[in-house]
């Protein structure tokens, strides 16, 4: 016997990313619903899995008990949001069909008052788990993980960028929507304190992804981690788009919400939806989350906690949906929840989410007072090719008239001497572009302690490393990204044709020479592991 695992919302991203999760275990057998026979049938057929899927039709618009009760799953999974208008129906359904009950929750009243379930739950002696998603699963596992090391907790902020280029769902966007504009309350200096939905405008600079920006969003920790960790004074969670013109137009329309020029953007979520497609050309497909704890450490000083996670290759949306599927995967191997209504909390520590997420291209960094974590962990498998580096290393090609010119220009304007460079020619040189899977000719590489930039990425970056004047040149980062891309390559694809060709670093003056890296221990260990 299998256990049978009914995806409520089974078509649609997010049930999608957790039926695939669960595909490959030859202990589940998937129900995949959904209020679409049809849509439900196809993603039947099309799913690769130990055991063949089921497909059934539920509406759980509709009273969903009857559909639950003779489909006879084991573990409901709701998936189907947007939550914030949901009642506990489905939940109630899966109790009385004798199931364990998860879901996908974002919203705040809903995930912290699942515990009026709890008696019902406890006499069908079943699970019933709210929020099995990013928010509150991961940032109560990442705070718990280096509380610890704190005497007392002060402040913690912490956000999600979404990529661009990645599937968005209605109901995601509908989620967003039903609060942007909208008041709610969160902790600032101890007292409950009233903010707006995608206001109070912050930017925040990743490593790898560059400088994002964010706003105020309700979720379910605002109501649930002032009585998880006493004493703490400001909480606050944000989220952003990766594009700063759609972020900021955004942050326009809560104005027009905030006024009461207009009720809630919520009813405009499909053409709000589709008019966000538009930027997907301009945009990525890396996402990132980030957080940062404060407070004072064991030893009386002040100390802090930076956390950073960067996924790539469209890998975010795996993210929020691991929770459910790391917990349906333990209830079929056995390992059953005990019995009761609760939100995701104590369930999966940090190491356990971040272990699960190892087949995918995310990585995650912490930083602070004697912490530099890293996972994935000793020598777990990860699909990115990123190289770092403390010291920026400017690897260019030493043939190219134009590009050593670029490189003693460099050289003779960093006087300090904080940018190496290394000749694309060399051995070094030929190893990284190897590991990056790049010819030779198809960019400079500038390599330093935030990974691997390239084309006009890299020289912004070069210009904040350079600082003084520079700078200036950042402001033509509100050309998009392909835009500026698209004029590099035809200049590097005609660069030894327009501006000629010559002996190896032939341009450079001996002094200039002498800063060249021939090798790099660090990086050749990164080179061997890759």
């Amino acid at each position: 016997m299998t256990c049978r695992v009914m995806i409520l919302g089974g078509t649609g991203n997010f049930g999608c990313c957790v039926a695939r999760m669960l595909a490959d275990d030859p202990a589940i057998t998937l129900l995949l619903a959904s209020r679409s026979e049809t849509r439900a049938r196809a993603a039947a057929v099309g799913l690769a899995a130990a055991n063949s899927p089921e497909p059934l039709c539920v509406d759980i618009r509709a009273d969903p008990a009857p559909a639950i009760k003779s489909a006879r799953p084991d573990v409901v999974i709701h998936a189907v949001g947007p939550f914030q208008d949901q009642d506990y129906r489905v939940a109630e359904a899966a109790i009385a069909a004798g199931a364990h009950y998860l879901d996908l929750a974002d919203a705040r009243d809903f995930v912290a008052g699942i515990g009026r379930l709890d008696s019902k739950a406890k006499a069908a002696g079943v699970a019933v788990i709210a929020g099995a998603s990013s928010v509150p699963c991961l940032t109560a596992a990442f705070i718990d993980h280096y509380r610890p090391r704190f005497a007392h907790l002060s402040s913690v902020e912490y956000g999600i960028s979404a990529a661009q280029a990645t599937n968005r769902g209605l109901g995601t966007a509908s989620a967003i929507l039903s609060y942007v504009g909208k008041p709610f309350t969160r902790m600032e200096k101890g007292q409950s304190y009233r903010v707006f939905g995608w206001q109070g405008l912050t930017a925040v600079r990743y490593p790898e992804l560059g400088l994002r920006l964010f706003g105020d969003c309700d979720v379910p920790d605002l109501s649930l981690f002032p009585e998880r960790y006493p004493g703490l004074q400001r909480l606050r969670f944000v989220a952003g788009h990766e594009i700063k013109l759609l972020h900021l137009g955004t942050w326009l329309l809560s104005w027009a919400v905030r006024l009461r020029l207009v009720r809630s953007l919520e009813p405009h979520a499909d053409a709000l939806l589709r008019a966000s497609f538009l930027f997907d050309p301009v945009g990525s497909n890396r996402s990132g989350f980030h957080i940062k704890i404060e407070g004072t450490g064991r030893d009386g000083a002040p100390m802090l906690v930076e956390g950073f996670m960067v996924a790539r290759q469209g890998h975010g949306p795996h993210i929020p949906c691991l929770p459910a599927a790391l917990l349906a995967k333990r209830i079929a191997a056995g390992e059953i929840p005990s019995a009761g209504a609760r939100p995701c909390l104590d369930l999966i520590d940090l190491d356990q989410y971040l272990t699960a997420l190892v087949p995918l291209d995310i990585t995650t960094t912490a930083k602070g007072s004697g912490i530099d974590d890293a996972w994935p962990k000793g020598d777990g498998m990860t699909h990115s090719t990123e190289l770092r580096r403390d010291t920026p290393l400017f690897v260019f090609d030493g043939m190219c008239v134009l590009c050593s010119t670029g490189a003693n220009f460099i050289m003779r304007h960093d006087r300090e001497g904080r940018v190496q460079f290394a000749s694309a020619q060399s051995d070094l040189g030929r190893a990284i572009y190897k590991r990056m899977g790049l010819p030779i000719d198809s960019s400079y590489l500038l390599l330093d302690p935030d990974g691997t930039h390239a084309k006009t990425d890299g020289y912004f970056q070069l210009a904040r490393i350079l600082g003084g004047w520079y700078r200036l040149g950042l402001v033509f980062r509100i050309i998009p990204r392909p835009i500026r891309d698209w004029f590099y390559d035809r200049v590097a694809k005609n660069r030894y044709r327009w501006f000629g060709k010559a002996e190896y670093c032939c341009l450079l003056r001996p002094e200039q020479r002498e800063r060249l890296v021939e090798s790099d221990e660090g990086l050749s260990e990164q080179l061997m592991a890759g």
